[in-house]
């Protein structure tokens, strides 16, 4: 079975992707893979450079965005047709349009109106749960951290996935695991391989050439 990255990112990702749109579809057709997806940081910056890039090397290229979300959590998703294509870029462009530069943000509630064509990668990005001083950190049913911070972002692991089911749909959802050889990542990924089993999510391995950061 061939082995198809569906996490890249480029260097349109501004201090986090080091290779060119070029580079990677090159790579990817060096080592045989029959399809290769970029997701860059907010933005498509990158798509057609690679979408030319990989055409001609015989790749399929298939397009996506890491979505910085207002509460800190990375969501990548992909595009599955014109229809997710569409989407992507007016959500993008929703939440650039109300940011400042460079500080562009996903709100939580306003994906369900664009998640048509979507497909999302649930991963630790995805499961960031940030808290500020002076909140409590409190666990919801199943063990999982949860915060008190706001009520408009889902607040635990459970409330987050189980959200992302409902307003994408379970088909549309899988999660991702990496290996990197850090310390304490196959802990991490035992209990990503368990939460997939919890929720009936398929799972995918993917690098993940880097991760948002604000």
């Amino acid at each position: 079975m061939s082995y198809v990255e569906l996490h890249a990112g480029s260097a349109f990702s501004f201090l986090r992707g080091a290779s060119f749109p070029e580079q990677l579809a090159e790579t990817a057709a060096e080592l045989e893979m029959p399809a290769m997806a970029l997701l860059d940081c907010n933005g498509g910056y990158g798509a057609q450079r690679f979408s030319v890039a990989a055409r001609e090397n015989n790749v399929r290229p298939i397009i996506g965005c890491e979505l910085l979300m207002e509460d800190g959590a990375i969501l990548p998703v992909l595009v599955e047709n014109r229809t997710g294509y569409k989407n992507l870029c007016e959500l993008l462009t929703q939440a650039h349009l109300r940011s400042e530069k460079g500080k562009c943000a996903v709100q939580w509630n306003e994906l369900a109106e664009f998640a048509e064509g979507l497909v999302v990668l649930f991963g630790l990005g995805s499961a960031h749960l940030p808290r500020r001083s002076g909140e409590e950190e409190v666990r919801d049913g199943e063990g999982a951290i949860a915060s008190t911070r706001g009520v408009c972002a889902p607040q635990s692991l459970g409330t987050r996935a189980q959200f992302l089911i409902d307003t994408f749909g379970r088909e549309n959802i899988y999660v991702e695991i990496q290996r990197h050889f850090l310390r304490g990542e196959e802990r991490v990924n035992r209990q990503l391989v368990d939460f997939a089993a919890y929720y009936r999510l398929p799972i995918l391995a993917v690098v993940d050439t880097a991760l948002c950061r604000r």
